[in-house]
């Protein structure tokens, strides 16, 4: 069955997330000098006094860490945070008031890790338990970013929620601490002179994150041409350079994502080819190491006929991305088909690049989004994302990347994707990452 290709991928990277690597790890210390078992930890917290306390135990790499923390107060909201004994924090729970909460990790690194426990409100007598079980595993991360457990759970969101503004990184800190985890991947845009990474894309890499950084060619008939003639060198440098800075930490590009309806506009598709080869060899001629290079296109059937001429190559070529929605046909209109699974809904695309011999890449969804403008209709989004980890396991095994597109579109409904509005469909997409995050914790 031609689903059932499994890629083999070599380890050659970590990669663990972060929720605020600012936050104090001082207070009372209790030491477990006992390694592989249970332990308990018991303690009192108040944020209007002891605010933090810390607890450390002894794991081995490979072991399977789960730790559980419960406390007597309905009103107050305890959050825990797991450390890497190099002081990395790499998992974390912070659901608001509710009890108890749970991290889970597959240990990277033998020696002391460590729970931190705060207080956001209220006060508690608290019971925290640690089970450290024996093993190996065998995941891996691959140079170009391939897990070989799971797969990456990411977000690009727009900056409103109910009406209100904010940054594109705040914005993805609202939707974290709402859904009970960290993004793997983070999306952003960028236009051809824009300067980039920003500020709060680097403060999102150097956390753990994993940058998608999409870079659109010039808005002018030819761009292509001219990027392939090497008329941009001087852009491509500085965005080079910039990236560069970055290291070791490693960023997925796309050069003009969803290129298909823009042969002719901004060139053949022979153009774009050669302007995306122009500015991988210029990244390569600079010596820069740390690009995952990602080959976007919409996915579409009416696109088929193009995409073996937009194809700049394997060996220019890491990821394969696709960006497929769930709104119906036409613009955006038409009807909304909410019985097709997750399988059905990825299938297409899926089958059409393993069938043209380009199954020997790893697949993502760059962008995907299911329509939400009718309260009816979140039972079956919430079904829809809850069928995500299994298809992953079992049919799909090339997906490893999924990149929600959260966009609320006030002009256009139809065309809306956005989580805030539905709790229902929220729901369903909060149960598919925290299952994915059990999987890819044993990185």
């Amino acid at each position: 069955m031609k689903k059932q290709l499994i890629l083999a991928f070599q380890a050659t990277c970590l990669l663990a997330c972060s929720a605020d690597p600012n936050e104090p790890l001082d207070g009372p210390v209790d030491v477990a000098h006992a390694a592989l078992e249970t332990f308990r930890f018991d303690g009192t917290l108040s944020s209007s006094g002891t605010s933090w306390r810390t607890h450390e135990f002894d794991a081995s790499a490979g072991d399977e860490l789960a730790a559980t923390l419960n406390w007597d107060s309905s009103s107050a909201d305890l959050n825990l945070f797991l450390y890497a004994p190099n002081g990395e924090l790499v998992a974390y729970a912070n659901r608001t008031t509710n009890r108890p909460e749970r991290v889970r990790f597959t240990s990277n690194a033998t020696g002391r890790w460590k729970l931190g426990i705060k207080a956001k409100t209220g006060s508690a007598n608290y019971t925290l338990q640690v089970t450290v079980t024996p093993g190996a595993s065998s995941c891996t991360v691959s140079s170009t970013l391939v897990p070989s457990c799971g797969a990456w759970w990411g977000m690009w969101t727009d900056t409103s929620r109910t009406g209100s503004g904010g940054t594109w990184s705040s914005r993805l800190s609202d939707l974290e601490d709402d859904l009970g985890r960290r993004f793997d991947i983070v999306h952003n845009y960028h236009q051809w002179t824009d300067t980039f990474p920003t500020s709060e894309e680097i403060a999102r890499a150097n956390s753990g994150q994993i940058l998608l950084l999409g870079w659109k060619s010039p808005q002018s008939n030819g761009s292509w041409a001219r990027i392939a003639q090497g008329r941009e060198d001087s852009v491509i440098d500085a965005a080079a350079s910039r990236i560069a800075d970055l290291a070791p930490r490693k960023v997925m590009l796309t050069f003009h994502h969803e290129p298909e309806d823009e042969v002719g506009s901004r060139g053949t598709a022979r153009d774009y080819v050669n302007a995306y080869r122009r500015i991988h060899d210029r990244f390569a001629a600079a010596g820069v190491t740390n690009v995952v290079w990602v080959w976007n296109v919409m996915g579409y059937s009416k696109w088929y006929s193009m995409y073996e001429d937009l194809y700049p190559g394997d060996a220019y070529v890491d990821w394969i991305a696709w960006d497929p929605y769930r709104f119906g046909v036409g613009t955006c209109g038409g009807n909304v088909n909410l019985n097709k699974t997750f399988a059905e809904f990825v299938d297409p695309f899926y089958d059409w690049l393993v069938d043209h011999g380009l199954g020997n890449k790893p697949f993502m969804l760059g962008e995907y989004g299911t329509r939400d403008e009718k309260p009816e209709w979140g039972p079956s989004n919430a079904a829809f994302f809850r069928g995500i980890p299994e298809t992953l396991r079992t049919t799909h095994p090339n997906l490893k990347a999924l990149v929600y597109f959260n966009d609320r579109n006030g002009s256009n409904p139809a065309c809306d994707s956005n989580l805030w509005d539905s709790s229902v469909t929220r729901a369903g997409f909060r149960d598919a990452g925290l299952e994915l995050l059990e999987e890819t914790s044993k990185l």
